[in-house]
């Protein structure tokens, strides 16, 4: 999954390479190294019968690999994806809207169960090295976001299952069609979650998801509600069920129902 090797959208010139391959952009002639060993020996088309998906991968790992392991063309790199950055900075920082910040952004959230929606779903990579998906989650009621991260482990026959189970219970709460992996279609989907707290950093509480629910739960939780406890409208763009407004199924390759 770190290449997206289904996206169509992907495309290798236009991402951080320090990003695809898993590194931070102080990595040094090492670190480099060892990634492209890793990833070699993962996606080398050869372990994968030959697929032209594993072969396409297989180019841009070298492809990368001769960007950053050279000096001059690491250092040529650098400066166009400073430069990026920066400009990424600039964009977001006119976007700013005062009316997005609320007060109560970051209160906690009492421990219990409540309805939760997918806010964003992305592809990450694990402090271990692990692909992973991390999920941005609305709460019913609360102005706060709660994040819960699924490691995709695949080193041994019993993290396959565990894996399976924790992207199974995804699916099955979130209403998500088994093995659609697509995650832009997780998006706007609402499910339950059971919220606990722990302790942070700094040694305060914080809440955490502990488990996601299974649909027969999430269908005996209360509705959703807004972060002002009204209940939401149309206009809201609430869609607990994935169901358009008149009681039809949303078509999954255009979630939000956008016309165009």
């Amino acid at each position: 999954m770190l290449f997206r090797l289904n996206d169509k959208d992907f495309r290798p010139n236009e991402h951080n390479l320090y990003f695809l391959f898993g590194l931070k952009s102080s990595a040094t002639s090492a670190d480099i190294k060892s990634a492209y060993r890793r990833l070699t020996r993962k996606y080398h088309p050869d372990f994968h019968d030959g697929a032209k998906s594993f072969q396409d991968a297989f180019s841009i790992i070298n492809n990368i690999y001769s960007i950053l392991i050279n000096e001059r063309k690491r250092f040529d790199y650098n400066i166009i994806y400073r430069r990026k950055i920066k400009d990424m900075a600039v964009v977001n920082y006119s976007a700013y809207n005062a009316e997005d910040f609320h007060n109560d952004a970051y209160a906690l959230i009492p421990a219990g169960k409540y309805r939760v929606r997918i806010e964003d779903a992305k592809e990450r990579i694990s402090r271990s090295g692990k692909d992973m998906i991390e999920l941005t989650l609305a709460v019913s009621g609360y102005s706060s976001k709660l994040w819960s991260y699924i490691i995709l482990d695949q080193s041994t026959p019993e993290a396959i299952k565990k894996t399976n189970q924790a992207i199974g219970t995804v699916f099955d709460s979130f209403k998500i069609p088994h093995g659609d992996l697509e995650l832009d279609h997780w998006i706007g989907r609402v499910g339950g979650a059971k919220v606990n707290h722990r302790d942070g950093i700094d040694g305060e509480p914080r809440a955490n998801i502990q488990y996601f629910l299974y649909r027969k739960e999430v269908d005996k939780l209360p509705a959703w509600k807004n972060p002002d406890g009204s209940t939401p409208t149309v206009q809201d763009n609430i869609n607990p069920d994935m169901t358009d407004f008149d009681g039809k199924p949303i078509d999954p390759d255009n979630p939000h129902g956008i016309p165009f």
